[in-house]
């Protein structure tokens, strides 16, 4: 286990917003950190039971938050695209309640592209990005930051685990160039052109590891 390391993103505890970044950037550990989180309802749509359950009837969720008490301010629903349909109630709940809702989303273009209700104002909107290098205690090595990224998974496991780092970068990599292919529709030439540098990076240090690995 590692400890958390401080972000310097600063996120409100009285009101609403979106908070967007790509997955493993710590969107969630983030939220768990902060102080009114032990009192909030927490709604985890990568959990299938939760995604199916909201999937069948998104209004049921206004009939839990009207449900809550008063003590729970806070309602988190965390990879909010996976539903976009669930923005409209909670646009409802954020006119005729009190409550503050923080909704976390790996995939800002998906809302986007499939026309989401984005709250119209009635949320504010922050992104969390991989680490900074003001947010890192030891010394802060460029060409590592330039080889592997800042994600906190690979900066932990970095640290540990020197040898495997490129192994771990590239299943990572993979994982989100499969996710944009199969969304090339919604793409355009910039993000293709970055997305083919990607590959040739991946394919580059495949093969440098498998030289490591024969000699």
């Amino acid at each position: 286990m590692h400890s958390m390391i401080p972000r310097l993103l600063q996120l409100p505890d009285d009101e609403s917003f979106f908070l967007f970044g790509p997955r493993g950037v710590g969107k969630t550990t983030l939220l768990k950190h902060l102080p009114w989180f032990p009192q909030a309802l927490y709604i985890n749509l990568l959990q299938s039971g939760e995604e199916q359950r909201f999937s069948r009837n998104p209004d049921e969720l206004a009939l839990i938050v009207k449900a809550l008490p008063k003590e729970v301010k806070h309602i988190i629903i965390d990879e909010v695209q996976k539903i976009p349909k669930l923005l409209d109630i909670v646009h409802d709940l954020i006119e005729t309640t009190s409550k503050k809702f923080i909704l976390t989303g790996s995939s800002v273009r998906k809302l986007k592209h499939g026309g989401a209700n984005l709250l119209a104002n009635r949320a504010f909107v922050y992104h969390l990005y991989p680490f900074s290098y003001l947010e890192i205690a030891q010394p802060f090595n460029l060409i590592n930051c330039l080889s592997w990224g800042m994600l906190p998974k690979i900066f932990f496991y970095f640290r540990r685990y020197y040898a495997g780092t490129s192994t771990l970068f590239c299943s990572i990599q993979l994982t989100y160039i499969v996710k944009a292919v199969t969304a090339l529709e919604c793409l355009n030439q910039f993000d293709i052109l970055i997305l083919a540098f990607q590959l040739i990076n991946i394919i580059d240090l495949l093969a440098k590891q498998f030289v490591l690995n024969i000699n």
